[in-house]
């Protein structure tokens, strides 16, 4: 595409070059890709040459010359509820101070003992979370 923009009067009071804008957009959309998502994706490629920029204090026109702009932008969206595993964990706390420098504290972690997997880098390598596990501390300042 090519447009032309005309511009007013520069600080010498002629008249500016006309803007001539050269642009290209390519994309490509998808839907029910695996019958769980769909997408888009598009490359943008614009040029714009004798770009208007105001002179500061004057009001007149003044070109920038020749300015560029490039851009790809993707989307992906679900189309459907994809089910992910999902799971509770409860994790109980107790606390108490015994004196003003003595306090004990009381955890319980994975009250339930649920396996679930805590974190995943491929299907074939899974880190497991903790099983139920305690924790008792004392702390006294000195």
């Amino acid at each position: 595409m090519l447009y032309h923009n005309f511009c007013g009067l520069d600080s010498n009071r002629s008249a500016c070059d006309p803007e001539k804008t050269t642009s290209f957009k390519v994309g490509a959309k998808w839907q029910d890709l695996a019958e769980i998502f769909s997408g888009s994706v598009a490359v943008y490629d614009a040029e714009k040459n004798n770009m208007l920029t105001a002179e500061p204090n004057t009001g007149f026109s003044a070109t920038l010359g020749k300015v560029e702009s490039q851009d790809v932008k993707f989307q992906l969206t679900t189309d459907a509820v994809y089910q992910f595993p999902s799971y509770t964990l409860v994790n109980l706390a107790a606390s108490a101070e015994l004196s003003q420098q003595l306090s004990v504290r009381f955890d319980v972690n994975n009250l339930f003992d649920k396996t679930y997997f805590e974190n995943s880098y491929h299907k074939l390598w899974t880190i497991p979370g903790a099983p139920l596990n305690y924790n008792v501390s004392v702390k006294y300042p000195f």
